[in-house]
């Protein structure tokens, strides 16, 4: 698919939209973060305080593919970071990264990169690997946008940049995948300028207001870092809190009540195995996973309450506390 330019009156309303779909998606910090890092070119100040100019910052950028390197080498944070792009509706398929799930969809990447083995060890298959056309650099996106494709795994730089340039209706999502990785070898390029470029910097506010995390947040965490921490005290309120958790990121593998079951696709009774597992035991597993069994690592994507407010109420149920759910004791 041939490479798609926008006018600047367009970018400037995708811009704004783009600000607008930040508060909701993820609060007013990160609005403010993301206006932040669109201003436009030269004025120095937020697009929420001021008038917008003929141009957002990154107008005109897939115009000049032979500046592409300079530019997405520049953008700050996301330099080793690996992305997928997909459409909404596959949100929870990404988020589980179930492999009999994972290996119905088309996937893509470019060659020349470290895709294929990001792919390998994150969801578990191969991807088709195609060849970069600079002058077609647009094209996994749109192929997505089009239902060609699932989706793509590409450089977060470039991700930013295409999505905010070609996702009007805010169809897509972004997931980091894999560990720290460098450019694809078409985009590598030495950062030359002393100041990150307006456009650079636009393309990380915008990652961050997808909720993109940098891939050095998802390094594995070693078990030796965790020894000294202790479990949290029995806390009821928090063992509640933890079942809605339960459910939201776990009960797809492990099942609603928590137990073995051959409904479940990892049937492991946790109300057994949780309290044979040391506290620095559990945290290790529900942070690195367990890519062995199909399990992905919630390391960037949970908080350590929330993880401690899953491990509360998987104790509580063990000790026959509380209902599967968390409403109410047992009898």
């Amino acid at each position: 698919m041939a490479a798609m330019t926008m006018d600047g009156g367009r970018r400037s309303e995708r811009m704004r939209r783009g600000c607008r779909r930040a508060a909701s998606r993820a609060g007013e910090r990160t609005a403010w973060l993301l206006a932040l890092a669109v201003a436009v070119a030269g004025a120095g100040a937020p697009i929420a305080a001021q008038e917008w100019g003929e141009e957002a910052p990154c107008a005109g950028a897939l115009d000049h593919p032979d500046a592409l390197p300079e530019l997405l080498a520049a953008v700050p944070k996301y330099g080793n970071t690996y992305v997928l792009v997909y459409r909404d509706r596959l949100r929870q398929i990404f988020q589980d990264l179930v492999p009999a799930e994972l290996a119905e969809l088309r996937i893509a990447a470019y060659d020349g990169s470290p895709a294929a083995a990001i792919a390998e060890g994150a969801l578990f298959r191969p991807v088709d690997l195609l060849p970069f056309d600079p002058q077609q650099a647009t094209r996994l996106v749109a192929d997505v946008l089009s239902g060609e494709l699932d989706a793509a795994l590409l450089w977060a730089p470039l991700a930013g940049l295409l999505v905010q340039e070609l996702d009007f209706d805010y169809q897509l999502s972004l997931r980091t995948v894999g560990l720290p990785s460098p450019p694809p070898a078409a985009l590598q390029a030495a950062v030359t300028a002393a100041d990150v470029p307006p456009c650079a910097d636009a393309i990380r506010g915008f990652l961050e207001g997808y909720g993109v995390l940098p891939a050095e947040k998802l390094v594995p965490i070693d078990i030796r870092d965790l020894l000294h921490l202790e479990a949290p005290p029995r806390d009821l309120e928090a063992a509640r809190a933890g079942a809605a958790l339960y459910a939201q990121h776990c009960a797809r593998c492990h099942g609603p009540e928590a137990v073995a079951s051959t409904d479940a696709l990892a049937p492991v009774d946790l109300l057994v195995s949780l309290p044979r597992f040391s506290y620095p035991g559990f945290l290790y597993i529900v942070l690195n996973g367990r890519s062995q069994n199909g399990m992905p690592g919630f390391r960037g994507s949970l908080e350590r309450q929330q993880i401690d407010a899953i491990y509360q109420y998987v104790r509580e149920r063990a000790h026959g506390t509380l209902h599967a759910g968390g409403a109410g004791r047992r009898p």
